[in-house]
């Protein structure tokens, strides 16, 4: 009788480690992402998160780790599509630019290239930088400018509460209609809105759409996030927060008037707003 040899035992952790291979062959066969360590670790957390303080806790320590991490996988000279430089560098430049503006037919390989650059990142920037020799910062006191903003947006007289009659009576919704907000969020859901936004402005975290891009890749670490805050029915008091800036409108710079306040909030906050935004369609 031939005596066959015994068949090898398959342990838990083999076939975990099959499961996930299988699981990565099935994402990239369908063009997604495949999460990283980064991202298992921090979707794990926020799926066993089970109160809103451990919600702000764990998210106060992801933006943390996501401001460490990402510089810790920058390399030197690399910025994204034209983003300007450091303050001391950027000083520098404009020096450089107002003596420039002097020398007639005279091409600089080096600054076309920037500008080129800058004008794919922001069209508006690059055309100021070329045709503005003063900063476009403000530089009005700021105690002027607070009598002056808080003048213009203080609490006026309150207004009559009752519904004008163009406005249709309010009716309860049937429970036969779809609710779009009913269900949680899917990876591919995070990662598409993500994939649309541009490189704004950072909030007051600092942290801008290029960042989760780059760490987050299909939306996975994101996604657990909102599914938590979905659950928990409590959205973190850090987003309340956002940091204002003044535009120059037009007219001359030394007028208050001619220059606007614009807030700018958490990009994963206005993330999630336009995600229930683009559910509502």
């Amino acid at each position: 009788m031939t005596k066959h040899p015994p068949r090898p035992i398959v342990t838990d952790t083999e076939l975990n480690i099959s499961e996930a291979d299988c699981l990565s062959n099935e994402l990239a066969a369908e063009g997604l992402h495949v999460p990283n360590d980064w991202q298992k670790k921090w979707t794990e957390r926020f799926n066993n998160v089970i109160g809103s303080k451990e919600l702000e806790q764990t998210l106060a320590e992801l933006i943390e780790d996501t401001k460490t991490t990402h510089q810790g996988t920058e390399t030197p000279r690399t910025r994204t599509m034209g983003e300007p430089p450091p303050r001391q560098e950027r000083q520098s430049y404009h020096r450089q630019l107002r003596q420039r503006r002097h020398r007639v037919n005279q091409y600089d390989a080096t600054m076309a290239s920037r500008i080129q650059k800058l004008y794919r990142y922001s069209r508006t920037r690059a055309i100021r930088e070329v045709t503005e020799a003063e900063s476009a910062f403000c530089k009005i006191l700021s105690n002027e400018l607070h009598d002056h903003f808080t003048s213009v947006f203080q609490r006026g007289e309150p207004t009559d509460p009752t519904m004008p009659m163009e406005v249709p009576p309010y009716t309860e919704c049937s429970t036969d209609d779809q609710n779009p907000f009913a269900g949680g969020f899917t990876p591919e859901e995070v990662w598409a809105q993500l994939h649309r936004c541009g490189n704004m402005a950072p909030g007051p975290d600092g942290l801008r759409y290029a960042h989760w891009k780059q760490l987050d890749r299909g939306g996975y670490a994101l996604n657990a996030v909102f599914n938590v805050i979905y659950r928990l029915d409590h959205t973190p008091q850090a987003w309340g927060e956002s940091t204002t800036i003044l535009l120059h409108k037009k007219g001359e710079k030394s007028e208050i008037s001619n220059w606007r306040p614009i807030s700018l909030s958490r990009t994963i906050a206005k993330l999630y707003s336009s995600i229930l935004a683009n559910r509502l369609g």
